[in-house]
C-alpha cells in the first residue's frame, strides 16, 4: 500500500449566481437535509472546501471518494458549497500557504483540508471522512459573510483576467494592516488526482489602500497560461480573505463568489438559470463568490 508521508510543515516562502445545479447522475444521490444558514438579515456565504491530495496516498483516494459524494450531497440539498481539489505535490499559488498559516508547524499527513481560506482546517487520516468533513462545512454555512463580491473574467489567449468588485461589510477597514487579499482560482471538472474537480491556476492581489466600511473597490487579478482543457467544464472563483487577527498567521474568507465570463453589468442582472445538463459541477450555489 502506498505510504502517506507526514508533512513537517513550514510556511512556503451583487452579481449573484443563484443556482448552479447538479449534474444528472445515473443514480440518486444520498439525501441530506439542508443545513441551517446564517441568522436572518446576515449575508449568505459561499463556502469553499479545498482538499490537498497526493496521487501516491491510499488514504487520499478514500478521502477523494467521500469528497465527491459530499459535493453531490450538498448540491441535492441546495447548499452554497464549492468543493475543490489540489495536487499537494504541485500546488498552485498561495492556497497551500493558507493551510500552513492556519495549521502551524505541527507534523501532519495528507489529506490536508482548508475551509474558507483557513477559517477551519484539518489533516490526516480519519475513521469517517464524510462525517468529519461535513461538520466543517456545516459550521461554515452558519458563519455569515461580511463582504459582497461581484466578479467577472475574460480569457485573453491562455491568460485569464479577473475583475472583482468588493464591498466591505465589516466595521473596520480592509487593507494592508489585516493582509486583505483578493484571490482568483480557475478550476475544472476533470479527474486528475482523486476527485472529479481540480484547481488549474491560482493568483492574487493584495488590497493595499484601505477599503473603508461600506465602500466598494475594484481589483484585477491576472492568471497567466491557465492550463484548462475544456472551458465548458471550467469556472472561476474569487475569494476575499484577510487575517482577522493581524498579529496572527491564520487567514479567513470574508466572502467568495463565482465569476461570470464577460463584463459586469452596472446594476445586478436577473439571476441566470442554468440547464441541469450543462452544469459545471455537482453543487448548487445560491450565495455570492482575498494575501
Amino acid at each position: 500500500m502506498p505510504w502517506c508521508p507526514k508533512l513537517r510543515v513550514a510556511p512556503i516562502a451583487s452579481l449573484t449566481v443563484a443556482s448552479l445545479v447538479a449534474l444528472l447522475l445515473a443514480s440518486s444521490p444520498p439525501e441530506r437535509k439542508a443545513q441551517a444558514g446564517p441568522a436572518a438579515g446576515a449575508a449568505e456565504r459561499l463556502v469553499v472546501f479545498e482538499v490537498f491530495h497526493s496521487t501516491l496516498c491510499a488514504s487520499c483516494a478514500v478521502s477523494g471518494r467521500h469528497v465527491d459524494v459530499l459535493a453531490t450531497d450538498y448540491a441535492a440539498a441546495g447548499a452554497p458549497v464549492l468543493f475543490l481539489e489540489h495536487d499537494v505535490d504541485r500546488p498552485a499559488g498561495n492556497r497551500l500557504d493558507r493551510w500552513f498559516d492556519a495549521h502551524g508547524t505541527a507534523p501532519c499527513g495528507v489529506p490536508l483540508v482548508l475551509v474558507d481560506s483557513g477559517w477551519r482546517e484539518t489533516c490526516g487520516e480519519r475513521d469517517d471522512y464524510r462525517t468529519d468533513y461535513a461538520a466543517l462545512v456545516d459550521e461554515a454555512l452558519a458563519h455569515p459573510a461580511t463582504a459582497t463580491i461581484r466578479a467577472s473574467f475574460e480569457r485573453q489567449d491562455t491568460d485569464v483576467v479577473v475583475t472583482a468588485e468588493v464591498t466591505n461589510g465589516n466595521p473596520h477597514a480592509l487593507g494592508f494592516e489585516d493582509w486583505a487579499t483578493v484571490n482568483a482560482l480557475v478550476f475544472e471538472r476533470a479527474r486528475v488526482v482523486h476527485t472529479n474537480r481540480i484547481v488549474r491556476a491560482v493568483a492574487h492581489t493584495e488590497i493595499v489602500a484601505d477599503l473603508m466600511p461600506g465602500a466598494t473597490g475594484s481589483y484585477t487579478v491576472r492568471l497567466p497560461e491557465v492550463p484548462v482543457t475544456d472551458w465548458g467544464q471550467a469556472g472561476v472563483l474569487v475569494i476575499l480573505d484577510h487575517r482577522s487577527d493581524p498579529d496572527g498567521e491564520r487567514f479567513a474568507a470574508l466572502q467568495s463568489a463565482l465569476a461570470v465570463e464577460g463584463g459586469l453589468e452596472p446594476t445586478p442582472a436577473p439571476t441566470p438559470q442554468l440547464d441541469a445538463g450543462r452544469a459545471l459541477l455537482p453543487l448548487v450555489v445560491r450565495g455570492p463568490g482575498a494575501r
